[in-house]
């Protein structure tokens, strides 16, 4: 179950069960920083004297006012930040790059080669965990039963291939996977 902090100036994060933050008891400094390990959401009060800053070893997030969310689980190859509203920039560590985000859009650093990739549009399915909320848009059966399967972790079988080709639109929230096939 998702875990939900706030922190000492009003800023909220909500947490995926297997993650971890890491903050002072008061932000009394110049900046108010974090260190996350694992995946959340970020609701972040509008405080322009002092940044708000998320340390994740390789990758640091500097927030500039917004609504984001880090997809960084330690095991995984990659570290994925995407803004929902405002702007932030991720710095690369080790190389001292920048990339600048604004609203709905996304990075993906490949922790491999220590590169950054930047997409244009925020795939608002990738914070599930948090919305519990799924949006397709004229995508192809075979992509949504694909996302169902990701995020409800479960297995569906089709007993004819030719449908994976149907278009499917549709807003689904608090749906269960046998309402959202049916």
């Amino acid at each position: 179950e998702q875990q939900i902090q706030q922190l000492p100036d009003s800023s909220v994060i909500t947490l995926r069960p297997d993650a971890t933050l890491v903050y002072a008891e008061s932000f009394d400094g110049k900046t108010r920083e974090v260190k996350l390990k694992g995946s959340a959401f970020f609701e972040i009060t509008k405080n322009p004297e002092r940044l708000f800053i998320i340390d994740l070893d390789e990758v640091k997030v500097v927030v500039l006012c917004t609504f984001f969310y880090i997809d960084a689980a330690e095991n995984a190859p990659e570290i994925e930040v995407g803004v929902e509203s405002g702007l932030v920039a991720v710095i690369n560590t080790a190389k001292n790059d920048t990339v600048r985000l604004a609203k709905e859009d996304k990075v993906i650093f490949q922790r491999s080669t220590g590169q950054f990739k930047v997409v244009e549009r925020v795939d608002i399915n990738s914070i599930f965990w948090k919305t519990n909320t799924l949006i397709f848009k004229n995508e192809n059966l075979s992509e949504v039963i694909n996302t169902l399967k990701e995020k409800y972790k479960v297995s569906i079988g089709v007993t004819d291939e030719a449908i994976l080709n149907c278009r499917v639109s549709g807003r689904f929230k608090d749906e269960t996977v046998a309402n959202i096939l049916a």
